[in-house]
């Protein structure tokens, strides 16, 4: 409906007989006149509820409810414990392989070999001496650690614990190499494809990595494997 003009005042769109001023402001139409031609009338006129208080005044509860940020758009429901469920689901074989690596290059404690007992000697002095004791008794040296590491695991301590360290040092490398690579794949092909390929690949690796023979054989399929769990972390 095109609106008619009352002395520069424009008229309400539902009361014929008033006229809505440009704060809102809705008069009769023998004050209407009166405001245009003095303008200082306008302040006499208004009542107080015609003007807005400021926001700072308004109580709390009574400021209307308005959308601030993007939390305002979230509304929990049962897909959280899904979303919740899906998350952890990706997040546990990524973690439990950056985490292993720290718990997997643990150096087992020679205890003793045969009957000569090591006690009170420090790991340093046990394997100083360890190998000039195998060779004269032909003894086999007794192992203990706090878990299973892959040190206890393949029979490496003492100076074998240096190749445990080394074959971590090396998987690290696969974690760097991994990041930016997959980084940039997922600006071309997407995040959730990326993720989901390295998230499978990850798992399978994994499963091969737990049955390898070999330190060497470990070390390549972990390599491998890291190079994947590089690009879960992007």
């Amino acid at each position: 409906m095109p609106s008619s003009k009352l002395n520069g005042l424009t008229r309400h769109p539902y009361d014929p007989e008033a006229t809505i001023l440009r704060r809102e402001s809705t008069v009769a139409p023998e004050d209407a006149a009166i405001i245009a031609e003095t303008p200082e009338k306008m302040i006499e006129v208004m009542a107080e509820d015609d003007v807005m208080p400021a926001i700072d005044t308004i109580p709390s509860d009574e400021k209307p409810a308005s959308l601030q940020n993007y939390g305002d758009f979230i509304k929990f429901g049962w897909y959280i414990a899904f979303f919740m469920l899906m998350y952890e689901s990706l997040m546990l074989p990524q973690v439990g392989m950056m985490t292993f690596m720290v718990y997997g290059a643990y150096s087992p404690q020679v205890t003793a070999c045969g009957n000569q007992s090591f006690e009170g000697m420090t790991q340093r002095d046990v394997c100083a001496g360890l190998d000039e004791i195998m060779n004269k008794t032909g003894c086999v040296p007794t192992v203990v650690t706090q878990f299973e590491s892959v040190g206890h695991e393949m029979g490496l301590y003492c100076a074998g614990t240096q190749q445990v360290k080394r074959s971590v040092s090396i998987q690290m490398v696969g974690v760097f190499l991994g990041a930016p690579f997959f980084g940039q794949a997922s600006d071309w092909f997407g995040r959730r494809r990326v993720i989901q390929v390295c998230c499978i690949i990850v798992c399978v690796l994994g499963f091969f990595a737990a049955k390898a023979p070999t330190l060497g054989m470990f070390t390549v399929i972990q390599l491998i494997n890291m190079f994947f769990v590089g690009g879960m972390n992007t």
